[in-house]
This record gives C-alpha cells, sequence and structure tokens, in this order.
C-alpha cells in the first residue's frame, strides 16, 4: 500500500472514531483512536508532517474518550505522549490538568483531616497548577 493509500486508510478510521465520539461511543472511538495510533507508530514518521499531524490529532481524541470515561490516569498518559510530540498543546496541557485536579480531588477526599491541622494536599495539584501555567504562557 502507497504512503498516500495508507494515510487516506487512518483518517477513514479516524473518522469512524469521530463519529463515535459525536454519538457518545467513547470506549468504541477509544479503542479505534489507539489503533491508528499505533499504526502510525508502526510506520515511519521522520519527515512526514501528515502523519505526525493525525497522530497527535488522535492523541488529543483518544485523551478526550479517556476523560469521558473517567480514566484520569491514561488521559495523563496520553497527553503526555502528545505534549512529547508537540510542547505548545494547549488540549493536551488542558485535559491532563482536569485529570490531575480530579486525581487530586479523589486523594484529598480519602484523607482524614489530621488533628494536628497540618494537612497536606495531593501533590496531583501541583502538577495540576504547573500545566494551567503553561496555558496562561501560551495564550
Amino acid at each position: 500500500m502507497e504512503d498516500s493509500e495508507a494515510l487516506q486508510a487512518l483518517e477513514a478510521t479516524k473518522g469512524r472514531a469521530n463519529e463515535l465520539m459525536k454519538a457518545g461511543s467513547y470506549g468504541p472511538a477509544s479503542e479505534i483512536y489507539a489503533s491508528v495510533v499505533q499504526e502510525i507508530d508502526s510506520m515511519e514518521l521522520e519527515g512526514d508532517d501528515n502523519l505526525w499531524l493525525m497522530r497527535i490529532a488522535c492523541l488529543n481524541n483518544l485523551a478526550m474518550a479517556y476523560q469521558k470515561l473517567g480514566e484520569d490516569k491514561l488521559v495523563i498518559e496520553t497527553c503526555t505522549a502528545a505534549l512529547l510530540l508537540n510542547g505548545e498543546n494547549l488540549k493536551a496541557f488542558y485535559r491532563r490538568s482536569q485529570s490531575y485536579m480530579q486525581l487530586a480531588r479523589l486523594e484529598d477526599d480519602e484523607k482524614e483531616f489530621p488533628r494536628d491541622g497540618k494537612w497536606i494536599p495531593s501533590d496531583y495539584w501541583a502538577l495540576a497548577d504547573a500545566d494551567a501555567a503553561c496555558i496562561l504562557n501560551e495564550e
């Protein structure tokens, strides 16, 4: 299969995942996005801007699907992968920040308030704040 045919096939597959997202079928959409990313990873990315851009778009969409499914650790992992490709990816910073905040809330809710008043908040808050600062710096 030629590169242009492979790209068209991946675009079509990504399009199916986009339709599933619109329909609220986040689990099946996430599986398709993940398969597209995996397929792109097996190809030669060097010098192919179209594949590079598609990988970033699929990672962004995969993170959104994971967020809708409440899979915050997968959101963080996926957004981090997207940020390694493009360190100015505001969507990835935003989604990762939201997931860090969600994990911080869950972690803090599980803590008991200490009698000495020295309650220490989750480390996830600082990570969320750092991502939010990156967004503000880009804006």
